[in-house]
């Protein structure tokens, strides 16, 4: 790990920025990862402390929130909106809170990139691998995607889509992970980072 002089604050020797539409599987590719790379891999997920901040305000059921439940579903558009209004005033705001505890880390897997902004916080600080995690519209249907307005729409969902990202990892299901062609080039760029 990298040590900042005259600090004792460390910075992970990688950083992979996740994207993808809802349902494209994000989370599992991330898990995959995670755990192919080892124990000083983390996932961070720029969500969790969003929905922990709205749960709070909202004296709402932050497992429920957290989940992948209808709970959520019913919450997620007026959260959006929320945590538009707080990135608008510090963009770097739940970038901050979810890498927390990232000193004790030295692979940090940001499992849930959906802006610009997320990606040019950690481009500024870090020394980063971008992932697009791709899957079809049926195969996103079949994992339980529905279009909702104010959505799948929204910046949340879209703000990445012309992002040009390092990786592109096709994940329908119908190949192991560890043979999809994107991932093994996700693994090979990654490693010379931990293996030097």
């Amino acid at each position: 790990m990298a040590q900042l002089s005259g600090t004792a604050t460390y910075l992970p020797l990688v950083v992979i920025l996740v994207s993808g539409k809802r349902k494209c599987g994000k989370d599992f590719v991330s898990e995959t990862l995670c755990a192919n790379l080892g124990k000083t891999c983390a996932i961070f997920r720029l969500s969790a402390p969003l929905k922990k901040s709205y749960a709070t305000i909202h004296t709402l059921d932050l497992d429920q929130l957290m989940s992948a439940t209808e709970y959520k579903e019913i919450h997620r558009k007026n959260m959006i909106e929320w945590g538009e209004e707080v990135r608008n005033k510090d963009p770097g705001y739940f970038c901050r809170l979810a890498t927390e505890e990232g000193h004790l880390y030295t692979i940090w897997i940001i499992s849930d990139v959906r802006r610009h902004s997320d990606v040019s916080y950690f481009r500024q600080k870090y020394n980063c691998v971008t992932v697009k995690v791709a899957a079809t519209q049926s195969v996103r249907e079949e994992r339980g995607f529905k279009f909702v307005d104010g959505v799948d729409n929204a910046q949340s969902e879209c703000g990445l889509d012309n992002l040009e990202c390092d990786i592109t990892i096709q994940n329908d299901g119908t190949v192991p992970l560890p043979e999809v062609s994107g991932y093994k080039e996700l693994v090979a760029l990654v490693l010379p980072h931990i293996q030097s």
